[in-house]
């Protein structure tokens, strides 16, 4: 096992210094991984989209290809990947809602991780990605951000996430409960704004 770690530690070293071939051998060696976490992060859709898991990997893979990601460890790598996924799951979203007038909006669950809003399981995942944004942006909320953004994203446990972030599993766990409270006002703001916003518009 530590000869395995140590190998890929180097494949990761040699891939951040632009070998292709070491980042091939890296991709192979951890592709039923991040084909896993693709397949948890495509299960908490609540409306399907026209997109397999195999591929928004081989989307993602293709994106490496183009600039090939530095990371530290095979759990940061991992996280690197998870939200570049996301970050496609979101421009799709974009691109379906502008297309279909607002009707093609993907949905996420949060209850595969833990119920931030129970009686709302579906939620918009553009306004679950800008209340990520405002809880690191204007709340100075980075690490707590790093914690939803590993655990829902990444599908890192807590001791994973606690190991990237070099932080206890203890604070780990106080900043995703933290982060659950702050979510779930925000979006229930957001629904909220949504709803006085079509009031309006029907006025």
């Amino acid at each position: 096992m530590k000869q395995h770690d140590n190998d890929t530690n180097r494949l990761l070293e040699d891939a951040s210094n632009g070998d292709k071939a070491a980042f091939d051998a890296l991709w192979d060696r951890l592709r039923p991984e991040i084909e896993r976490r693709a397949r948890q992060l495509m299960r908490r859709e609540h409306r399907r989209i026209t997109l397999e898991t195999h591929a928004l990997v081989n989307e993602v893979y293709m994106e490496c290809c183009r600039d090939t990601p530095s990371a530290v460890s095979r759990l940061h790598f991992l996280r690197i990947i998870a939200k570049m996924m996301w970050g496609f799951l979101i421009d799709q979203s974009r691109k379906r809602s502008r297309y279909k007038h607002g009707g093609g909006v993907i949905f996420v669950r949060l209850s595969s991780v833990d119920p931030i809003l129970p009686s709302s399981p579906a939620i918009d995942i553009m306004d679950l990605d800008r209340c990520l944004s405002k809880l690191k942006l204007e709340h100075h909320g980075q690490r707590a951000h790093d914690v939803v953004s590993g655990r829902f994203i990444a599908g890192l446990t807590q001791g994973e996430i606690a190991e990237v972030l070099n932080i206890s599993a203890k604070t780990a766990a106080k900043d995703w409960r933290f982060a659950q409270a702050w979510l779930a006002k925000c979006l229930q703001n957001d629904s909220t704004e949504g709803q006085d916003g079509d009031e309006t518009t029907s006025a």
